[in-house]
């Protein structure tokens, strides 16, 4: 039979159908279901299945690139193009490994620091930073800021000292935490480089807009008090 006409004859499963299938996948205790493609957003009633997957308490991962365009068509990536995820690279692994709850040094019973680096545990997470950040194409590596304020990244990865430099932006933002390793870590992390707080942004829906102004004015009086107390 012709390739066309076995394509031609595949029946995509319904929204049900997926449903069940990750039932099965939670009943038989799977650690995480990650939803690719193609682009796995264009599929119609794809929220049905993310909200699925929270109801049954289902880890999930989402792997898309519908943030990131080539917006002016010459064929290349740079900062004229939108970006999923902006970052200086020097600066998305400490915070990402910091966020997953681990560090490249600590202390031993004798109060002396150690090299954790080559922990089992830290290069799971490194290998799951790669993994999403390099693995997709949504990642960028530049000083983000301008391009955000233009309205180019979804998230940008800067410090909470340059938020001064986003008061021109027309669209609302709000500010996130780094993720959690998965679902046992307990707390979220930030790490504090150079004296300032490292965090991601991302734009804020109209929901989000009184949540996200008593955000910006905690940070700001931490700042402050940081400031009068070094």
């Amino acid at each position: 039979m012709p390739v066309e006409d076995i394509i031609e004859n595949i029946k995509e499963l319904s929204i049900q159908q997926w449903k069940e299938i990750i039932k099965e996948c939670k009943d038989y205790e799977v650690g995480v279901i990650r939803f690719t493609g193609g682009e796995p957003l264009v599929k119609k009633g794809i929220e049905e299945l993310f909200i699925y997957c929270n109801e049954i308490q289902m880890p999930f991962q989402i792997e898309t690139k519908v943030g990131t365009r080539d917006l002016n068509g010459d064929g290349k990536m740079d900062s004229d193009d939108a970006w999923g995820y902006v970052a200086r690279s020097n600066d998305v692994l400490p915070g990402f490994w910091v966020g997953g709850g681990v560090t490249a040094a600590e202390k031993d019973s004798e109060d002396l620091p150690y090299n954790t680096m080559g922990s089992e545990r830290f290069m799971t997470v490194i290998d799951k930073i790669f993994d999403i950040i390099h693995g997709n194409g949504i990642y960028y590596d530049s000083f983000g800021t301008p391009m955000f304020v233009n309205g180019n990244v979804i998230f940008n990865d800067i410090t909470l000292h340059q938020l001064q430099n986003l008061r021109t932006m027309d669209t609302d933002f709000g500010i996130l935490p780094y993720p959690k390793l998965d679902e046992k870590q307990e707390k979220y992390y930030m790490r504090l480089g150079g004296n300032t707080l490292f965090c991601t942004l991302k734009a804020a829906s109209k929901e989000d807009l009184e949540r996200t102004s008593v955000i910006l004015e905690a940070t700001r009086l931490i700042k402050s008090a940081l400031a009068s107390n070094p």
